[in-house]
């Protein structure tokens, strides 16, 4: 009897020296990694030919408040400019997961993504993990003018990492990023 107790201690180091094994040696590299991958959306920039910020309310000749809309898969979304991105995320902060909430064309104030450009509209948001490819309306009510653009959102797995990349496609040119600016004259009203 004692020589089998005497065994069990060896038995259990061959199986802890046979069952771990380096980084190296595991079929993927070792790369055991969990990926939380944002939301994405697309940001309207409003500008004048001199490049001042119409969607900032200090600017003389803004268009803060004025009847815009998006058109996305047959239906349309007016812009939404009370709209309050920390209150809402606070709402959902019982999870870790960035999960894509979507909220419509809604006006962001100052994102952090583009806090050095300043305020714009934003309309999203969309999965990040899954590639999106999209064709937008926007329209302005009182110009009655439509600008159509393509947004494109690639993620694709190299490498057992994800490489992200997003355009838009406006007037025949691509534009990297998620951040398409229209140039307007100042507003009238």
């Amino acid at each position: 009897m004692i020589k089998i107790f005497n065994k069990i201690p060896f038995l259990c180091l061959i199986l802890c020296i046979v069952s771990c094994t380096k980084d190296n040696d595991a079929p993927d590299g070792g790369n055991d990694m969990i990926w939380d991958i944002g939301p994405t959306g697309i940001n309207i920039r409003l500008i004048d030919e001199e490049g001042n910020n119409l969607l900032d309310q200090e600017t003389e000749g803004n268009w803060v408040g004025e009847k815009m809309t998006i058109g996305f898969r047959d239906k349309s979304y007016s812009a939404i400019w009370t709209y309050d991105e920390y209150e809402e995320f606070v709402k959902n902060p019982d999870s870790r997961a960035i999960m894509p909430v979507f909220h419509g064309l809604f006006w962001t104030g100052v994102l952090p993504t583009v806090n050095q450009k300043g305020a714009c509209l934003g309309f999203g948001e969309f999965d990040g993990a899954s590639n999106q490819e999209m064709s937008l309306t926007f329209m302005i009510e009182q110009i009655n003018t439509v600008f159509e653009f393509k947004f494109t959102h690639a993620c694709e797995w190299i490498n057992n990492e994800p490489k992200i990349s997003n355009h838009i496609t406006y007037n025949g040119k691509i534009i990297k990023g998620t951040i398409l600016e229209i140039i307007l004259p100042k507003n009238q009203n």
